[in-house]
């Protein structure tokens, strides 16, 4: 069951580091076990990332693979840093089996 909630909300962000750092009780590591995944640079506006979505399915559909888990996005360029929403550059990653 959702609850909408002011403050105290829990996100999850996951980030590649180089070493395990050190942990608090805001920051926590964990060591995700390697995988096989499709992987595809998508650019554009966030409201059309349903299109990069779609390929990736029909590759998995045409080459008989299997979604193994949760996609991830990792936004590499952003409102943070380019004038233009046609410059923001998301990678998706799809784990197959």
């Amino acid at each position: 069951m959702n609850i909408y909630k002011e403050t105290d909300i829990m996100i999850c962000r996951y980030e590649a580091v180089e070493s395990i750092g050190k942990e608090s009780a805001r920051i926590k590591f964990k060591k995700l076990p390697a995988t096989k995944a499709l992987s595809l640079f998508y650019k554009g506006a966030y409201d059309e990332i349903g299109e990069a979505y779609s390929f990736l399915m029909k590759c998995v559909e045409d080459n008989d693979y299997h979604v193994s888990g949760l996609a991830r996005e990792c936004y590499i360029d952003g409102i943070w840093n380019k004038k233009s929403v046609d410059e923001w550059l998301t990678e998706i990653q799809l784990p197959i089996i």
